[in-house]
C-alpha cells in the first residue's frame, strides 16, 4: 500500500514512490503541469497574530510574504481551521491554508485584493531580493 507524504487541502495525492522512480518521463510531464508562482515572495521575518475559529490572537512568526500569500511558524498549527486571518502591522489578511507541516510551518493563500504591491513595500521597507519563483 502506498503512503502519502503530504496533504494538500484540495485533496489527497498518493503515489507509490518506487513506481515513479522507474518512470522519469512521467515525473517530467507532471512537473511541467505544476503551476508556477504568480507573485514574488520576500523572505522577511515579521511578528504577527492569527485568528482562526476559536483561536484568537495566536502569535506567529511570518517567514516570507507576497501579495498572494505568506508562510509562518506557529505552535499548535493543527488547531488552525482552513480559513484564517493573519494580522501583520495594520493589515488583516484573510485567506486559507494551502499547506502545513509537522514542524509548525503553515502556508496560506490570501483572498483577492488583501494586500497591494504598495502595501507590501510599506510592510517590507528594504525589500530584499525575492526568493526563487519556482
Amino acid at each position: 500500500m502506498a503512503h502519502a507524504d503530504a496533504k494538500d487541502f484540495g485533496g489527497w495525492i498518493v503515489f507509490e514512490k518506487t513506481a515513479l522512480w522507474k518512470q522519469p518521463s512521467q515525473i517530467e510531464r507532471w512537473l511541467g503541469t505544476v503551476q508556477k508562482r504568480q507573485h514574488q515572495r520576500f523572505s522577511h521575518r515579521l511578528n504577527g497574530q492569527v485568528d482562526s475559529g476559536h483561536l484568537m490572537g495566536r502569535q506567529v512568526t511570518v517567514l516570507n510574504i507576497s501579495v498572494g500569500g505568506a508562510s509562518f511558524e506557529i505552535s499548535g498549527s493543527e488547531e488552525l481551521e482552513p480559513h484564517l486571518t493573519l494580522r501583520v502591522a495594520a493589515h488583516r489578511l484573510r485567506g486559507e491554508i494551502v499547506w502545513r507541516d509537522a514542524s509548525g510551518r503553515v502556508g496560506m493563500r490570501f483572498l483577492p485584493n488583501q494586500l497591494s504591491d504598495a502595501d507590501l513595500r510599506r510592510l517590507i521597507p528594504n525589500q530584499q531580493s525575492p526568493q526563487s519563483q519556482t
